[in-house]
């Protein structure tokens, strides 16, 4: 179904259903994304421009969660370097 939702609306995400899940071994942390190729320059074009953007924002979170939580992150996921 994402596909022909991708198709008529742009861009789609989707949890999958839990046999898909299961058959794929999608893990819980994990989620499809389904654009259009006529997108596909466009959306490449704009995480080059967003990554550099966010790994700066993630590490300075990383930085202020380390400092109010005694060196242990809350959100460890988020720590790039910690993965």
């Amino acid at each position: 179904m994402a596909l022909p939702a991708s198709l008529q609306h742009g861009a789609i995400l989707s949890l999958g259903c839990m046999s898909n899940r299961v058959y794929t071994d999608l893990g819980e942390d994990e989620m499809y994304f389904v654009l259009r190729g006529k997108d596909l320059a466009a959306v490449a074009e704009s995480l080059a421009t967003i990554t550099p953007l966010l790994t700066t924002t993630l590490k300075a979170g990383a930085h202020s969660w380390r400092r109010f939580s005694r060196g242990r992150p809350a959100c460890r996921h988020l720590v790039t370097s910690e993965r």
